[in-house]
């Protein structure tokens, strides 16, 4: 699944969608569904709720994609220590 948010140019806009990325992200990463909200994105990220809807579009998307970036981030994660595992081991010490 591919999420998209709006294109600019501008590096003060190209801020602030990071901004908002980062702040989803460390929201998903609290694992507390009833904080996906806009208001709790506007509250950690620091921008008012109508810079939420400029730039992001659909909130859900966002919190979508921080999801989708937590999950790959834990996949990663776990490919490295499977990859780093000694295979002469019993698989029970993994």
């Amino acid at each position: 699944m591919k999420i998209d948010f709006s294109k600019t140019e501008q590096d003060r806009s190209k801020k602030t969608l990071d901004d908002l990325l980062a702040s989803a992200y460390l929201l998903v990463e609290d694992a507390n569904p009833e904080k996906f909200t806009s208001r709790e994105l506007a509250e950690k990220s620091g921008y008012a709720l109508g810079t939420l809807i400029k730039r992001l579009g659909s909130i859900e998307n966002v919190f979508l994609w921080a999801i989708k970036k937590g999950r790959e981030k834990q996949f990663d994660s776990f490919a490295e220590i499977v990859s780093e595992f000694d295979e002469n081991l019993p698989l029970n010490d993994l």
